[in-house]
C-alpha cells in the first residue's frame, strides 16, 4: 500500500552551510559533512521522508528555492534546507520562496541546497529525513579569479616600486594605503608602491571584491641603496699655503661629506652637504710651508659610505715666496 503524502510546503528557514572547494559537480552538502540519506529518517520516527519536486532558480537579483514535503502521520509537515557556497563561512539563514541573493553568495558563485522534510508528532515528536540529488545554481555574474601579483620594477633612487598582475575585473587590488580598481575589460591592475625603504620590505596584496576580502598575496621588495655619484674637485688648481683656501667639487647630490687626511682623519670638523645640483665647498686654511695639500671625501648618502680616492693639489710656492 502506498502511504499518504501530505503536499501542503510551510514556509521555514532555509540554512546554508559552508563548503571548501564547491563545483558544479560536487553537491556541497557532501562537501559539508551534511548527512544525505537516500530515504528514511535522521531522527527516530516513520514520519518524515525525503522531499521532491527540489527546484532552484536564479535571476541577476533573487533566488527562488522550493521543495514538497513528504510526511506520513504527521501533525504538522514543512521544508527547510542547509546549502553551501565556497565561501559561505558558515550556516546562514535563508527564506522559503523567493528572496534577494544575500550578500554572502557572491557574483559567480555557485550555492548548492540540500533540502529536508521535518514532521511534527503529536505530543511534541519531530522527525526528519533529507535525500540525495542536492540541486545548485549560479549567482549571475562575473567568475572570480585568483589575484596573481607580481613585482615588474623596482626604483631605488625613488624607493618605490611597480607591481602588477590580474584579478577579478571591477575587483578592487590595494598594497597597504595604496589601491586601485581592476581593470573591468583585460582583468589587469599597477600599483606603484612608494615610501619603501633600504632593504627587504614585506608587502601584502589584497583583493575585495564588493567590500569583502577575497584572496591576497605575499611580497617582498628588496630596494638596494643606489651607487653614489663619484666625488670631483673643481678648485682650487693650487692652494696657497698659510691662508684659508676654498675647495669645489662635485658629488652625490643631497649627501654629506666630511673631509679627510690621508690617514683617515677629519680635517675640517663636523659633516658638509652636498647641493641639490651636486655641487660641494668647504674653506680650509692650508698649513704654511707645504709643497702640496692631499685631502679625500667622505660621503654618505643612500644608505651608502665612501670614501673618494686622494685628491693631491700642489701648492703655489711663487706665491708663498712673494707673501714673505
Amino acid at each position: 500500500m502506498t502511504r499518504p503524502r501530505l503536499l501542503t510546503v510551510l514556509a521555514t528557514t532555509l540554512v546554508v552551510a559552508a563548503a571548501g572547494g564547491l563545483t558544479a559537480a560536487t553537491p556541497a552538502s557532501a562537501a559539508a559533512g551534511i548527512p544525505n540519506v537516500a530515504g528514511g529518517s535522521v531522527l527516530a520516527g516513520p514520519f518524515a521522508y525525503p522531499p521532491f519536486d527540489k527546484k532552484l532558480t536564479a535571476t541577476a537579483t533573487t533566488l527562488t528555492a522550493t521543495a514538497t514535503p513528504d510526511c506520513q502521520e504527521a501533525v504538522r509537515c514543512e521544508v527547510s534546507a542547509a546549502g553551501a557556497t565556497v565561501s559561505s563561512g558558515g550556516l546562514r539563514p535563508l527564506s522559503v520562496g523567493t528572496q534577494p541573493w544575500p550578500s554572502w553568495v557572491q557574483p559567480g558563485e555557485v550555492v548548492t541546497v540540500v533540502f529536508t522534510t521535518i514532521a511534527h508528532g503529536r505530543n511534541g515528536g519531530r522527525d526528519e529525513a533529507r535525500g540525495g540529488g542536492d540541486p545548485w545554481v549560479a549567482r549571475p555574474g562575473p567568475t572570480r579569479t585568483k589575484l596573481i601579483a607580481e613585482i615588474r620594477s623596482v626604483d631605488p633612487v625613488a624607493r618605490s616600486a611597480v607591481i602588477a598582475g590580474t584579478a577579478t575585473k571591477g575587483a578592487r587590488v590595494s598594497i597597504g594605503g595604496q589601491g586601485t580598481v581592476v581593470d573591468t575589460n583585460t582583468g589587469t591592475w599597477s600599483i606603484t608602491v612608494t615610501g619603501l625603504s633600504f632593504g627587504t620590505n614585506p608587502l601584502v596584496a589584497i583583493q575585495e571584491i564588493n567590500g569583502a576580502e577575497y584572496d591576497r598575496v605575499p611580497l617582498s621588495v628588496v630596494i638596494d641603496p643606489p651607487a653614489l655619484d663619484p666625488v670631483t674637485v673643481t678648485g682650487p688648481a693650487t692652494v696657497q699655503p698659510g691662508v684659508e683656501n676654498r675647495f669645489t667639487g662635485t658629488a652625490t647630490p643631497r649627501a654629506t661629506f666630511r673631509v679627510l687626511d690621508a690617514s683617515g682623519n677629519p680635517l675640517t670638523p663636523g659633516e658638509h652637504a652636498v647641493s641639490g645640483d651636486g655641487t660641494w665647498a668647504f674653506a680650509l686654511t692650508v698649513p704654511a710651508g707645504v709643497t702640496e695639500f692631499r685631502f679625500a671625501i667622505e660621503q654618505t648618502a643612500n644608505g651608502r659610505t665612501e670614501t673618494s680616492r686622494l685628491f693631491t693639489i700642489p701648492a703655489d710656492t711663487r706665491s708663498a715666496s712673494a707673501a714673505r
